[in-house]
């Protein structure tokens, strides 16, 4: 009688598919992790532009656009009054993105008219390539 131990290749094959099935889903799966990463790394430099824009105001208050007059602020700009750092691009570490701008619009006072309403535009632009584009539109006081 003959002792078979070890396994028969249709059993081998049929478990190295699988791996691979499970492989690929994995790669796929992290390259969607690493995507929604790096989007969220350009909405919380669109944040900081915006935070950032709003302290620079406060020192500059003779920059606060007046109707019909936006008033456009470069990301260089920021971070050369120390407002915010140096931004880079989340896909290509090397790639400066202080370009980048925040276009604020004067859109009347509020309600209350205690508060002006302003619309900040903040385009995100790394090496001459606009990435993303965001806007607040949100009361200041």
């Amino acid at each position: 009688m003959k002792n078979n131990k070890g396994f028969s290749m249709i059993e081998l094959l049929a478990v190295i598919a699988i791996l691979g099935v499970i492989a690929i889903m994995g790669i796929v799966g992290y390259g969607r992790y690493l995507e929604r990463s790096r989007k969220n790394a350009f909405e919380n430099m669109g944040k900081t532009l915006y935070e950032s824009t709003k302290s620079y105001f406060i020192y500059n208050s003779e920059l606060l656009p007046t109707t019909g007059t936006p008033t456009t602020i470069i990301a260089q700009d920021l971070v050369d009054a120390g407002f915010t750092e140096y931004l880079t691009n989340p896909r290509k570490n090397k790639e400066n993105c202080n370009q980048s701008t925040v276009k604020v619009t004067y859109n009347g006072m509020s309600s209350d008219n205690m508060n002006m309403n302003l619309n900040y535009e903040i385009k995100i632009i790394c090496n001459g390539k606009q990435e993303i584009v965001f806007t607040y539109p949100i009361d200041i006081s």
